[in-house]
């Protein structure tokens, strides 16, 4: 007997399949949609990482190229120099300075006196304002009173004897009253010596690494996330020839590390830095995530899923070499 209108509809078989079929193309359309989130994701991250290395090391390639811009060449840059971590560079900063207020080039704060405590040391100077403008508001009282900057670096060097190299470290304050200085000391040591000295400090730039939260610190700043290593290598030209000899280029892998008191900086003609950034988070999908070795620094080994971009900036140092 043929089946009514009414008793028309699907059978428990034809419901069954319905669904089964109809679960497949989720199934297939939400493995699509992951895949392509996923690679989204991973795309955002690493564009992410590009720009960032793009940005920082154009503007560590500006401060480089300022380096030693009216100040002594001896204090033109300065470093830490490690093979296991993170290095630490400063570049003197030229962003306090006027050239209608230079006298002779040379710009620079007497020390007077020193004392350390702890590793801290409080420097006296002649005047914390280098070129009769102060440039940086240490009190925050909305008016410049000096050219040093809190958490920004500083650099010194024996303007008579450049030879014993250069100390860096970073400010910790700065007494615009009794024209004093306070830091931590980083890099290099330059005691008082029997001979004629005239040590003199001038502000630098401080580029260092966090590498706790992988932050690029610029003046105990956040620059830049995702930074995870900061190598840098330097041309001493101990002949003064021009040209770049064995054993001259500092920090390399190849030649002697740097050691910040034992090269006359006025002699440096160009710094290499390497930056490596890696993405936010790790894919246990890529086999390929390795810390990478760059300069004096071997990588550790293993794989830990993150994507990484190193860029190398290459600066010449044309204020040094140029009145070297």
């Amino acid at each position: 007997m043929p089946r009514s209108k009414q008793n028309a509809g699907f059978t428990l078989v034809e419901l069954l399949v319905s669904v089964a079929l109809l679960g497949m193309v989720v199934f297939y359309l939400m493995g699509t949609f992951i895949v392509n989130q996923k690679a989204y994701m991973v795309l955002d991250q690493v564009t992410e990482v590009q720009q960032n290395a793009r940005a920082i090391a154009d503007l560590m390639e500006k401060d480089l190229r300022h380096a030693g811009f009216l100040v002594p060449t001896g204090a033109a840059v300065c470093g830490v120099d490690n093979t296991a971590q993170p290095d630490t560079v400063y570049v003197s900063d030229a962003d306090p300075l006027l050239t209608t207020n230079a006298l002779d080039g040379d710009l620079g704060a007497t020390v007077s006196s020193s004392v350390a405590s702890g590793s801290s040391i409080v420097l006296t100077v002649d005047d914390v304002v280098l070129d009769g403008t102060a440039f940086y508001d240490t009190n925050a009282d909305g008016t410049p009173d000096a050219d040093f900057q809190i958490g920004g670096g500083i650099v010194m060097t024996d303007t008579l004897d450049p030879t014993r190299g250069s100390m860096c470290g970073t400010i910790e304050a700065v007494n615009p009253v009794a024209d004093t200085i306070t830091l931590t000391s980083v890099s290099g040591t330059l005691a008082a010596t029997t001979n004629p000295e005239n040590l003199v400090v001038v502000p630098a730039h401080e580029y260092r690494i966090d590498a706790a939260q992988t932050d690029l610190l610029r003046n105990s700043m956040v620059l830049a996330r995702g930074v995870e290593d900061l190598q840098f290598a330097v041309w001493i030209d101990l002949n003064d020839d021009n040209i770049v000899d064995v054993n001259e280029y500092r920090g390399n892998g190849v030649d002697p590390d740097y050691v910040a008191s034992a090269v006359d900086h006025g002699d440096s003609r160009e710094m290499r830095v390497s930056l490596v950034t890696r993405t936010r988070s790790s894919d246990v999908d890529f086999i390929n995530g390795q810390e990478q070795t760059t300069e004096n620094r071997t990588a550790a080994g293993g794989n830990d899923g993150y994507r990484r971009r190193v860029t190398t900036s290459t600066a010449r140092l044309r204020n040094v070499a140029n009145r070297s």
